[in-house]
């Protein structure tokens, strides 16, 4: 596809539920470039992005997963005029930070959006840099090898709930070629803001150091503004009498008059504030909003007055302290900026360590540097022999990883690239903006709906001719896309549906034919006998027949069948056929009677209305009510992909204010429920809701309790199977279909059975509700019933 696109440029894309499965495909078409010549000269392979360009069209193939992560609303991005903002403040049209591979370059953000609270991780690594993430944001890691060899480096995605220990992240060093910084700032005045960020005192305007130089330069600025500078000796100076030998140590910024405002004053509170403390200095905005030479003049500044130069037992480092976590932080992405990678120590200092990154830092501050001794020693360590290059500047060790628990979070999304820094770390962003000439989708069925969305819908309306191949087993989610996709296919094929731009092709066992016919399963299985050996699927098979578990695994996976739970109950085919249109003035004022099954706080309450057949022949009538929280409907269809507000507008679902189950609103559905059917009980489980039954019997009504054991379940769950299998009740609900689809048996020794909810593959109140109903039906049906139903019957002796 990347190479067959005859457009100006081409996006080719791979996805699947996490990076391992969809590099699959790239490290496949890895091996088909590498192998023909003639592709080789036309594409460039970069591993460490999961990147094959194409030079002839500008095209490029790149891997995603399905994992979205989000960050802390505290985290700090970049923007493109140089600021910094979090990410709860950041708005659509902003420019980021970004990488193209490892290239920074400015994205626009497209959109931003509040998540709901989800579990969170923070991340610390061993250069001090402190961010908390969504468990699943993915890191930029290197991969295991030779650190110290740049071209042998494989970076891969990774998990921040997978991060270890030691491992290795991307850092966002360097800056975009373009920027030439959004602030007029002059290198002298930056130069001038490092050095008051390093000896300045906010609080009375004091300038505290003894270098003549630096006290000079500091002079040289003030006077190009209109101040002064007094300078004098301390009070410790003068009781020791070295007044005569000693610099001044103490200067004060005066203004040109008495009476006149001083504007070196002005200055202070301008950029840093006249109350400021030390351990609350941050970098001026205006040098942050600066050019690369503001950048370095600052930190000259910085190191002229609070930094030191010297070489270890164990290194050569550079040195500049602060008692503001802030500053060190700020001065850690500033260097970063200049693509020196510091590291942020606990000592109140930040440090940047080794000869290539001395030497480098050097001859970006050498213009603007002027404490002698600093400088010379400086100047030495730089000019030093280096012998091994090192990859330092490009990596930050994992410290320690810990959860935090649940907090809200951000979720960003680029309009070009799906990467960003995050506290200076390389970490993966949203899918949206995508301009698609191909992407290959691998195992749909348990890739989120969000993505499959984002690959197919309007992602290629820019392409000419945009091709997307879809691959996938079965699943057991009737409610994925994945099974939307597998029914169109069908209609497809059965002449139901026409769309000559979907291609549908489907290996996939009838659910009406014999699972256990070896016939069978040759046809969904055309490399029987070749790839894969008949003796295995025979001992499959076995197992199958012995076990429920390990049928429903042999049908889903070895003949390709959508199943709904851990254990069939009934087959969705068969319950499919009980689907009608039913109409409420056919029921007016007829016989029903009703089961309720109350839910938590948070989920579904759903309420079942089974009407009896009035003569031989007629089948059952079920009618079912569903409510959920309003405000928990957006986060449900986030969380499962179910279709919550589609159900809604369809009338399936009901809505009740607020973002739990509001009773009152189910007690007045009820109530005008009675005046439309002849409601004759409604049974309901005894743990449910007190007071909801208590005003359903003020209304009249008859309630009775009903236990969720096998005692009371077991009779009627296994004649609710039996009439859906009859094929003799009829329902109108859909989420009645796919609670059914869902249900898990739980079996005693005795053979009794009873719907568990715990085991069942998803939601399976409606199906529990009918199950009451259809008991106090059958119940009154046949009034005599059992002997042994009697509890007041006497012992019965043979």
């Amino acid at each position: 596809m990347l190479y067959a696109d005859d457009e100006p440029s081409a996006e080719v894309y791979s996805a699947a539920s996490d990076r391992s499965q969809a590099s699959l495909v790239f490290n496949v078409a890895k091996q088909i470039v590498e192998m023909t010549p003639a592709l080789m000269k036309r594409s460039k392979i970069m591993a460490a992005t999961k990147r094959i360009v194409n030079y002839s069209n500008a095209g490029f193939y790149q891997v995603l997963s399905a994992d979205v992560g989000c960050v802390s609303e505290d985290t700090v991005l970049q923007l493109s005029d140089g600021s910094l903002k979090r990410a709860d403040e950041i708005q659509p049209g902003d420019m980021i930070l970004s990488f193209d591979g490892l290239t920074p370059v400015f994205d626009e953000v497209v959109s931003v959006r509040e998540e709901e609270p989800s579990p969170m991780v923070e991340v610390l690594t061993g250069h001090g840099r402190r961010t908390c993430v969504t468990e699943k944001h993915p890191f930029y890691k290197m991969e295991p090898g030779r650190r110290m060899q740049d071209l042998t480096h494989v970076y891969d995605w990774e998990e921040a709930s997978e991060l270890k220990k030691n491992d290795r992240l991307a850092v966002a060093l360097g800056w975009p070629e373009n920027y030439e910084g959004s602030s007029d700032i002059s290198t002298l005045e930056a130069w001038a803001l490092g050095a008051w960020a390093g000896d300045g005192d906010c609080t009375h305007f004091r300038f505290i150091n003894p270098d003549k130089p630096v006290i000079e330069k500091m002079r040289g600025f003030l006077e190009g503004i209109g101040s002064g500078l007094k300078s004098t000796y301390s009070t410790r100076q003068k009781e020791a009498g070295k007044d005569l030998y000693q610099d001044p140590i103490e200067h004060s910024i005066t203004g040109k008059g008495k009476r006149k405002r001083s504007p070196g004053r002005e200055w202070i509170r301008e950029n840093f504030g006249q109350e400021t403390k030390c351990h609350d200095k941050v970098i001026p905005p205006s040098v942050l909003k600066g050019s690369r030479e503001v950048w370095a003049a600052f930190i000259a500044g910085y190191l002229d007055t609070d930094g030191t130069v010297r070489r270890p037992v164990y290194g050569t480092t550079v040195s500049i302290c602060s008692v503001s976590r802030t500053m060190l932080e700020q001065l850690q992405m500033l260097l970063a900026r200049l693509g020196i990678n510091a590291s942020v120590r606990t000592d109140l200092k930040i440090t940047i360590a080794g000869k290539p990154q001395v030497r480098k830092l050097w001859k970006l501050l050498k213009p603007y540097m002027v404490q002698t001794k600093k400088c010379k020693r400086f100047e030495k360590l730089a000019c030093e022999e280096i012998y091994r290059l090192q990859r330092a500047c490009e990596s930050d060790k994992v410290l320690e990883t810990q959860c935090v628990g649940e907090k809200k979070s951000i979720s960003i999304e680029m309009k070009r690239f799906q990467t960003h820094a995050t506290d200076g770390l390389i970490t993966h962003n949203s899918k949206h903006g995508l301009n698609i000439s191909a992407a290959i989708i691998d195992e749909v069925h348990v890739v989120p709906r969000e993505l499959v969305n984002v690959l197919t819908k309007g992602a290629s309306d820019a392409r000419r001719q945009p091709l997307t191949f879809i691959i996938t087993t079965a699943g057991d989610n009737r409610e994925s896309v994945a099974y939307e996709l597998h029914q169109k296919a069908q209609d497809i094929l059965e002449n139901k549906r026409e769309d000559p731009t979907f291609y549908p092709v489907i290996y996939s066992l009838p659910m009406d034919e014999d699972w256990r016919d070896e016939k069978n399963w040759y046809k969904v299985n055309p490399s029987l006998g070749y790839t894969i050996k008949i003796d295995g699927m025979r001992a499959a098979c076995r197992d199958a027949e012995q076990n429920p578990a390990d049928e429903v695994t042999f049908r889903w996976l070895r003949l390709n069948q959508w199943v709904g739970s851990t254990v069939a109950w009934i087959p969705d085919s068969v319950v499919a056929k009980g689907t009608a249109t039913l109409f409420q003035s056919d029921l007016i004022g007829r016989e029903c009677y009703g089961g309720l099954d109350l839910s938590s706080s948070e989920d579904i309450t759903a309420l079942a209305l089974m009407f009896p057949p009035r003569y031989e022949g007629e089948k059952y009538i079920l009618k079912v009510f569903c409510w959920v929280p309003e405000e928990t409907i957006p986060r449900r269809e986030r969380q499962t992909g179910f279709p919550y507000s589609k159900w809604k507008a369809q009338g399936y679902l009901e809505a009740t204010p607020g973002n739990i189950i509001d009773y009152a609103y189910i007690e007045d559905k009820i109530e005008e429920l009675s005046k439309i059917y002849n409601i004759r009980e409604i049974a309901f489980d005894r743990w449910g809701s007190n007071m909801l039954v208590e005003r359903l019997e003020g209304m009249g009504l008859t309630v009775v309790p009903f236990g969720q054991g096998f005692k009371d379940m077991s009779s009627a769950t296994r004649e609710l199977h039996d009439q859906l299998m009859k094929e003799n009740i009829l329902y109108d609900n859909y989420i009645f279909r796919w609670h059914v689809s869902n249900v898990n048996i739980d079996v005693d020794s005795a053979g009794n059975q009873k719907i568990t909810k715990k085991r069942s593959k998803g939601k399976v109140d409606a199906a529990v509700a009918a199950v009451m109903a259809l008991d106090r039906c059958i119940r009154h049906e046949n009034p005599q019933g059992s002997v042994y139903d009697d509890p007041n019957h006497g012992l019965l002796s043979f």
